[in-house]
């Protein structure tokens, strides 16, 4: 997540924008800072777009579990050459086992956790092999009396044993499926300050989640004076969570943007830069800590200290992969109040890649009540929660 830009020549965190086009809008920023405290009154607002769409306040819970296939039945054993030259001998009965099923299981997986998935493995059910040959007949005892001479009859050849019946494989474990509880529509309020070469900005922000139980709409907003930024997810709600249509960068009137074409299985971005696969599970840089606080919400206690997951996530211009890392339950004091959460961090894994701290409060569906990005020359912008709002 990019930040806002200072009036040096390193960018805010995250905002990414021209070095020499920075410049020019934040010394015009200045500029109009310094009118605002000679002249009473000439402050510029900064708007917030409303979503007109109506919206359900209701949290979702999605546990779904794909149904397991019964084993097929083993091929039928043809009959073989013995069956045909001695049909007075019975044919062996190979007793046939009854499979039954596994139930699918509902436990927590996460689908993109570069840790080991729990799956919930059925009792499997042990074949025996059975291999049954057929033994050559035995020669008929000769007559008591001397028959006229016949011609010798070609003696039978000895009866070829049946082929082993070959055991169906044990079924498969069923995959178990993610449980999810996204939490109901709402506005999050953030005092947030940039810090910028010793600097402070004092940045209005807010988290905006809206979601009718099958679709959603969640934008970070930033606003300084006339300076604006969003970050926007669209998209579905599926049984894997969070279904990204559309994500969005817009500075200004300036936008670029990502769309996950889902009939095509690829990514394509505005910018022009190469279209990308779309994995399973991806996400967006905004409706990955969404899903994040889903997951917990869905299975609380499922993610101690330690946890690692992994999302495959993307930007306005191309795919990156986020591993979080669950740090453990924090107590935080907020502008808001004071609020029991868990601390997740991103780390840095390359020399110019940001450190996220993230933390979820659970008496706000898991939601981020508190987001500080770093870079590595010690820039930051953090934002906590103020206040909570109905949209």
């Amino acid at each position: 997540m990019k930040a806002l830009a200072s009036t040096t020549n390193s960018p805010l965190p995250g905002f990414g924008i021209p070095k020499k086009v920075l410049g020019a809008v934040l010394g015009a920023v200045v500029l109009a800072h310094a009118l605002v405290l000679q002249v009473a009154g000439d402050a510029i607002e900064a708007s917030s777009k409303t979503i007109t769409r109506p919206f359900v306040t209701r949290a979702v819970a999605v546990s779904v579990a794909e149904p397991v296939a019964a084993p097929a039945a083993a091929t039928a054993v043809p009959p073989t050459r013995a069956a045909t030259l001695a049909p007075s001998i019975p044919k062996p009965t190979v007793p046939r086992k009854r499979l039954t099923a596994p139930s699918a299981s509902t436990t927590v997986v996460s689908t993109v956790s570069e840790e080991k998935q729990a799956v919930s493995h059925a009792e499997p059910v042990q074949y025996a092999p059975e291999t049954v040959a057929i033994a050559a007949p035995e020669k008929a005892a000769p007559p008591a009396a001397a028959p006229p001479p016949q011609p010798a009859a070609t003696p039978p050849a000895a009866a070829e044993p049946l082929a082993p019946v070959a055991a169906p494989s044990p079924p498969k474990p069923p995959v178990a499926a993610m449980a999810l509880t996204l939490p109901g529509s709402v506005r999050l309020l953030y005092k947030t300050v940039a810090h910028v070469k010793g600097i402070h900005w004092n940045v209005s922000g807010e988290l905006l989640w809206l979601q009718d139980g099958e679709s959603y709409d969640a934008r970070i907003e930033y606003s300084l004076f006339n300076l604006r930024k969003v970050l926007a997810s669209k998209g579905r709600i599926g049984s894997d969570g969070l279904l990204p249509t559309r994500y969005s960068d817009k500075f200004r009137s300036s936008e670029v943007a990502a769309h996950f074409e889902r009939d095509k299985q690829k990514v394509v971005f505005s910018a022009n830069t190469p279209d990308v696969p779309l994995l399973p599970g991806m996400q967006d840089e905004v409706s990955v800590f969404v899903q994040l606080g889903a997951m917990f919400a869905g299975a609380p206690g499922k993610y101690p200290a330690g946890t690692r997951l992994s999302f495959e996530t993307i930007g306005s211009r191309h795919p990156d992969t986020w591993v979080f890392e669950v740090q453990g339950e924090e107590m935080l004091s907020l502008p808001g109040g004071e609020l029991a959460t868990v601390k997740l961090v991103r780390p840095a894994r390359r020399e110019f890649d940001r450190t996220d701290e993230l933390w979820l409060a659970p008496s706000l569906g898991y939601l981020p009540v508190r987001i500080k990005l770093t870079e590595r020359n010690g820039d930051f912008i953090d934002q906590q929660w103020r206040a909570t709002e109905t949209p």
